[in-house]
This record gives C-alpha cells, sequence and structure tokens, in this order.
C-alpha cells in the first residue's frame, strides 16, 4: 500500500471497517507500511495544519492496528519506529504539546501487559540512551505521559542501580534519582521497596548510599519525624546554658513580637535612649550555634534539611522542638544566649556615624524576654497605650525606625509581595511577618529590623575581607515586571479577557517574572531587594544559612581566627554549602508544590 493519502485519511478520520484495510496490508507487507506510517507521523508533526484532535485519532488508530498484529516478530520494529519518533520529536524541538500529544496517546491506547511492556521499553530508551533531562522533566509534569506509576515504580530501581553501580554520567543519574524522587509521589511501594532496599544495603560502602537514602526519606514525608529522630538520641543530648564572656543585656527590656500562637522566637529587640541624644538599637538573635556546637547530630540533621519546610497542613521543622521552641527559644522570662546586634542611631534616627564600624557592633549577649506581644498586641499598645509607659516609648520609637526604613526602599515591598503570591500558589506558607507587614505595624517592626542586619553583617565581613554566605540576586524585577505587564495588557485587549482572569494572568506572570535569590560565597548585588549587600542571618532556628553565618560571626569575628588557611577552608567550604542550599531550597520547594498538589487530590 503506497497512498500516502489513503494512510493519512484512514489513520486521521478511518472507521474499524476501513482500519482493516491497513492491517492487511500490514499483514502482507508489515515493514514498508509501518516504515510508511512513521513517515507520515513525522511529516505531519512538522505540518502545523493539523491540530490535536486529528493527531491523537491518528495515534489511537495506530496504536489499535499495532494491537491487532502485535507479535514477537512485530514487537522490535514497533519498537525502534516509536524510540526513532521520541528521538525525532526531541531532537528537532517539537511543539512541547506534540510529545505530549504522542505520549499521550500510547498512554491511553495501550492496556495490556505486552503493551506496557513497549512503553517501558521506550521509557528506558529515552532514560538511558537519550539521556534528555529536559524531555524526561516534561514527561514526569503530565499525567498522560509515558512515565506514570507502573513505568516509574520500575524505572526508579534500575536508575538507582546506574547511580551506584556506573561510572559513567554519574551527574546525570543523580540529577535524573532527585528527579524522580522529588517529583513522583508513591514511588516506592510495596513492589519495588524490598528491591530498592536490598539494592542499596548490598552496596553499603558505596559514597552516594547515604544520598539516595536521604532522598528516600525525603521523598516519604512521614521520614521527616525530627522529632522521632531526636527522641532516641536524647539520651546524648546535653546544654546547660553559659553565660561566661558574654554582655549581660538581662536588665535591659527585651522584647519579642511574633504571631500569636507562635512558640519558635528567635529574634528579640530592644532600644535605649543615650545621654548625647542618640539612640542604640539592640537586635538579639537566639544563638542556635551554642547549642548545636558540640552535637554533630543536630548539625547534620539541619545541613541535611536546609530550611523548615512549611506547608499547608503540617510543618518540617530544621530542629526538633526541644531546640526550636524550648532552649533556643527566646521564651518569656527566661535567660537565654544570644548574637545581639547594636546599632547606633542619631537624633534623626540615622545611622550615627558614616563608617560602618563605627555605629555597627556584634556581641555575644545573654538576656531575658520581658515581654512576648503578637502584632496585633503591638498596634493595640500603639493606638490606646498601655501602663507600662517605658514600653510605650520604645514601641512608638521602633515603629519610627521601621517606617523610615521601609521608605528608604519601596523595590523591596514590591520583591517580597511577589515572592509571598508565588510560595502561596504553590502551597508554601510565607514568613508570617512578610504576610501581616501591611496589616499591623508590630510585623513591619520585625521585618525591617530582620532586613537591617541581614544587610549590615554581609557588608562588615566584606569590608574585613572575611569569607560570608551572601544572598544574592543578579537581576532587577523591574524591568521584567514592565515587560509582561506590557504584553498581558496587550494580550488581554486583542482576546476580550475578562477582569477576573486577567487579575489571575497578571499574578502568574508577575510571580514568574522574579529572578531567583541563591546562596553564594562570592558578594553580589540582591538586586531584587535593591540592596548592595545581603544574607539570612536572623532566624537560624529556621535555616540552616543563618547557621553558617552565626559560624563564620564565633569564628573570625569573635575568635579572631583570621589566618590564611583558616580562611581559605571557609571559603571552600562556603562555596560547597552554598551550592547544597541552592539544590536544597529547589528540592524542597518542588516537594511542597508535589504535596500541595497530593492534598488537593484527597
Amino acid at each position: 500500500m503506497n497512498n500516502v493519502l489513503d494512510i493519512r485519511g484512514i489513520l486521521i478520520y478511518g472507521s474499524k471497517k476501513d482500519l482493516t484495510i491497513l492491517e492487511e496490508a500490514l499483514n502482507e507487507n508489515f515493514n514498508d507500511v509501518i516504515e510508511e506510517i512513521f513517515t507520515l507521523l513525522k511529516s505531519m508533526f512538522n505540518n502545523y495544519e493539523y491540530d490535536d484532535r486529528e493527531l491523537l485519532s491518528c495515534f489511537k488508530n495506530l496504536n489499535y492496528l499495532i494491537s491487532q498484529i502485535l507479535n514477537i516478530r512485530t514487537r522490535e520494529i514497533i519498537l525502534d519506529k516509536y524510540r526513532d519518533l521520541i528521538k525525532f520529536l526531541s531532537k528537532n524541538n517539537c511543539n512541547e504539546k506534540y510529545i505530549k500529544i504522542s505520549t499521550k496517546a500510547l498512554n491511553k491506547y495501550t492496556k495490556c501487559e505486552e503493551d506496557k511492556n513497549i512503553k517501558y521499553e521506550l521509557l528506558k530508551y529515552v532514560v538511558f540512551e537519550l539521556k534528555d533531562l529536559s524531555l524526561i522533566s516534561k514527561m514526569l509534569y503530565d499525567s498522560n505521559s509515558l512515565i506514570y506509576d507502573y513505568e516509574c515504580n520500575m524505572l526508579i530501581h534500575d536508575v538507582i542501580k546506574c547511580l551506584i553501580t556506573s561510572k559513567e554520567a554519574e551527574k546525570y543519574y543523580e540529577r535524573l534519582t532527585k528527579l524522580l524522587l522529588v517529583f513522583k509521589n508513591s514511588l516506592i511501594n510495596n513492589d519495588n521497596k524490598d528491591k530498592i532496599y536490598n539494592l542499596l544495603s548490598n552496596h553499603k560502602k558505596n559514597s552516594k548510599i547515604k544520598f539516595i537514602c536521604q532522598y528516600l526519606d525525603i521523598d516519604l514525608l512521614e521520614h521527616f519525624d525530627a522529632e522521632a529522630r531526636f527522641n532516641r538520641k536524647k539520651d546524648f543530648f546535653e546544654y546547660q546554658l553559659d553565660d561566661y564572656g558574654r554582655y549581660d543585656f538581662t536588665d535591659q527590656y527585651v522584647i519579642t513580637i511574633d504571631d500569636a500562637d507562635a512558640l519558635c522566637l528567635d529574634d528579640a529587640v530592644s532600644c535605649t535612649f543615650n545621654k548625647d541624644g542618640t539612640y542604640t538599637l539592640y537586635i538579639h538573635i537566639t544563638d542556635i550555634y551554642d547549642i548545636i556546637s558540640k552535637n554533630l547530630y543536630l548539625d547534620n540533621w539541619a545541613y541535611n534539611l536546609g530550611e523548615t519546610i512549611y506547608l499547608k497542613d503540617r510543618n518540617i521543622y530544621l530542629f526538633p522542638k526541644e531546640v526550636s521552641d524550648n532552649i533556643g527559644s527566646l521564651l518569656h522570662n527566661k535567660k537565654r544566649n544570644v548574637i545581639t546586634y547594636m546599632i547606633k542611631l542619631d537624633s534623626n534616627l540615622d545611622f550615627a556615624y558614616d563608617k560602618l564600624e563605627d555605629y555597627f557592633k556584634i556581641v555575644k549577649g545573654v538576656i531575658i524576654n520581658k515581654a512576648k506581644l503578637s502584632y496585633q498586641s503591638v498596634d493595640d499598645i500603639l493606638i490606646r497605650g498601655c501602663n507600662n509607659e517605658k514600653l510605650v516609648i520604645m514601641l512608638n520609637k521602633l515603629s519610627n525606625i521601621a517606617y523610615k526604613l521601609r521608605s528608604n526602599n519601596q523595590r523591596k515591598e514590591e520583591y517580597h509581595k511577589l515572592q509571598n503570591n508565588k510560595m502561596s500558589q504553590f502551597g508554601i506558607t510565607a514568613p508570617v511577618e512578610s504576610k501581616y507587614i501591611d496589616i499591623y505595624t508590630g510585623a513591619n517592626i520585625v521585618q525591617e529590623l530582620m532586613i537591617l542586619v541581614n544587610r549590615l553583617l554581609p557588608e562588615l565581613f566584606n569590608n574585613r575581607n572575611l569569607p560570608f554566605l551572601y544572598r544574592v540576586c543578579d537581576k532587577e524585577i523591574e524591568t521584567r515586571v514592565d515587560d509582561h505587564l506590557n504584553s498581558l495588557c496587550e494580550y488581554a485587549q486583542n482576546n476580550d479577557i475578562s477582569s477576573g482572569v486577567f487579575k489571575y494572568k497578571k499574578f502568574v506572570n508577575l510571580a514568574s517574572s522574579i529572578s531567583p535569590a541563591k546562596y553564594s560565597a562570592d558578594k553580589a548585588k540582591h538586586l531584587g531587594l535593591g540592596l548592595d549587600y545581603y544574607s539570612h542571618s536572623t532566624s537560624p532556628a529556621r535555616r540552616y544559612a543563618d547557621v553558617v553565618n552565626q559560624k563564620l560571626t564565633y569564628d573570625l569575628l569573635f575568635n579572631q581566627k583570621l589566618g590564611d588557611d583558616n580562611l581559605d577552608n571557609w571559603y571552600c567550604y562556603i562555596k560547597q554549602v552554598a551550592e547544597h542550599l541552592n539544590y536544597k531550597e529547589e528540592f524542597n520547594e518542588a516537594l511542597a508544590i508535589s504535596y500541595h498538589r497530593k492534598l488537593r487530590k484527597k
């Protein structure tokens, strides 16, 4: 059968009766006819006259024909043709929807075990021969693709085996393992769990085992139970508060401002008026490093997790609650060790001196939290007053400082709102103070003072040529946002989009326009926030990056270990930890998105 028009017409529009003509032709001259069919498919993908329904119908009828004539003789030929087609689609950058159509059809219209084996053979071709991570990613995101539970549960064992045993393409298999573990739910089940764990146990000395076990645990959320892990090792955990060699701030009126139900209180503030008419602002951050410095288990645990993950119905904590909500929390009327940042301001609430080192000082301190305030209670006191005149005066001064800091940099407001909206869309909970900055003055005080420390500390390290873990963002958002808005407005006008849809599309485009921030050992600006220097240093109970910067503060500022070898070692370590934490951010965000999707399906 050599009439291409007849083949095309039958595949797209033919009835079961018409398909018998092709079936007879295939039985008589299989090799030539199947070659014509797949050559036709390639030409159709390059011809944009065909819509989705026509292509889908073509694949539906083709798969029906294959199921009718499938045998040992034809199986390998058909597999070769499908492999060649997938390679063609990938190599020629065919529209992503065509890849989806081809895999959707193959998924939808193959039913028997033999058909499933064909799909797995094709999947193995993509994974182990093409090694196209981009194509695999598209398949993972598409529920109708070649990759679905049956294939993935078989595939993960083979991929892990390659990662452990193969010396070739090691980075590829490592990235692929992470990709599979992040994006597929219920990946480890009763069918493959024993096989995978037997595989791991047979290679105990392999350096990659720890990495694989870590990601297996992370994909299975029940393994995130930090409390159970901590309790099993509680006998080995000892911490006694020692305030030797610390500045005593216990007589100072120190307060915390947080969500009303919060137990993890990792920052506190106070402000004093000096006789020369200046003010000293004190920002006290819980000294987590003092707690974990002699506990390698807790340090490793936090390093592997990277950050506290806030999900819709649960949180996965950086540290067990004994640390984050008790001994590492600045609880009311409890004596706690802190790292204190002292900032001297003039009578106009500007920095008192031109040189950073003259108005910014860092010390080890000890405090007692005199008042645990909520965001709402701060506003109530500012509006209605209270019996504690000292507290009223201090809150007024703190609100003035925060207002001035915020008004001096409007760019960061846009950046934070876009970040929070993006996180909310994906089911990730934004920091509490960020959600409330336009509602409560108390939330604004906390956010502005933490940003202040996070920009002054890295500037100090940079001025002294000391290694530091920076938070950087290499692109401004204004230009990109304007571009998105202009194109969006034009699209909306041309297509008569309703205001509700327009707002949704505007939100999606704005959220995606943000250039992601990252950690770096090399100093660079944070253009999203409009700052020359920025770090994460004020939430050590929630982020491991802040713990790293506490370690640096101890070693290089407090202990003055400034030898060249030590500085070189720190720089190498920071480069390694920055790469790790950048990956963990992506991984944890993907995990939260995947978990959110699972919740929505319930």
